[in-house]
């Protein structure tokens, strides 16, 4: 049997590794067998903006109270973006809020808070809960409802999947922010092409329609618009339903920087010792 890793909030990491340095269409179908990682991979924005969530989420934990939330959110996100500024994939307007402390919030359906979002599904104890968390970590840096959505979606899926639901309990929660049945729109290659908010809809279409994690993370990438976005949703989601292979796990974790391996590796201990308690 294959062993699963013990880490909690790779998932996202280790999708955003496998997209890193693929544009549409550079991962080919799903039949071709691409390699999961390639000699491009390395930590993209949806990683390190994982990591700066999770980050933010553990400070305010530890300081007792969530009324600042949004304020240690912010400021790890911005901690992190200097500690990580060339990578990968930044939205051109998030990257100038990330930069500026006085820009108003980013006005577009942006794809950031749903592809940085998986850590309030690991932290939430309900799923009222985690939507709550997941909406305020998407207001910090986005004014659009619809980015908020995305982002309350893909949480309020992890959450879901955190606790042993099934994939028509996890497809319920989402027809609650996307119409239309999210596997069949897999199927028809809905969200390719599409950005934003098209490529979360494709990252969870592709973890509804995938039978293990690596199947989840390459459906994911096959005609994505951003394969490191979609990947990351997927991974995200699958990461707490399937699990992540000891291999794949263990790259990812190579892969990351120090900082963002230092705080999953304290986001996992947490959550293990919450576990057992």
């Amino acid at each position: 049997m294959e062993k699963k890793h013990s880490a909690v909030m790779l998932g996202a990491v280790a999708g955003d590794l496998a997209g890193s340095g693929r544009s549409s269409g550079d991962a080919g179908s799903l039949a071709d067998g691409f390699p999961l990682f390639s000699p491009q991979s390395k930590p993209g924005w949806c990683g390190v903006m994982t990591c700066a969530v999770a980050s933010g989420l553990l400070e305010c934990s530890q300081a007792g109270s969530t009324a600042d939330l949004g304020r240690f959110v912010g400021a790890e996100m911005r901690r992190f973006y200097r500690s990580h500024p060339n990578a990968e994939g930044y939205e051109p307007e998030f990257r100038e809020w990330l930069q500026n402390r006085r820009m108003a919030l980013c006005t577009g359906p942006g794809c950031s808070p749903a592809v940085r979002v998986s850590p309030a599904g690991w932290f939430a104890g309900t799923l009222e809960d985690a939507e709550k968390i997941a909406r305020i970590s998407a207001c910090v840096s986005h004014s659009s409802s619809d980015a908020a959505d995305g982002a309350v979606c893909v949480a309020g899926c992890v959450f879901l999947a955190r606790c042993g639901r099934t994939k028509d309990d996890i497809a319920c929660n989402v027809r609650r922010f996307f119409a239309g049945d999210a596997a069949d729109a897999y199927g028809a290659g809905e969200g390719a092409g599409e950005g934003n908010l098209g490529d979360v809809r494709r990252g969870i279409s592709a973890f509804l329609c995938a039978d293990s994690f690596e199947e989840a993370v390459r459906r994911a990438m096959c005609g994505a618009a951003n394969c490191s976005a979609a990947a990351a949703v997927a991974g995200s989601i699958a990461e707490p339903f399937f699990g992540i292979p000891d291999e794949i796990a263990n790259r990812a974790v190579f892969l990351s920087s120090i900082e963002m391996s230092c705080i999953i590796g304290e986001v996992s201990g947490a959550a293990n010792n919450a576990a057992s308690s």
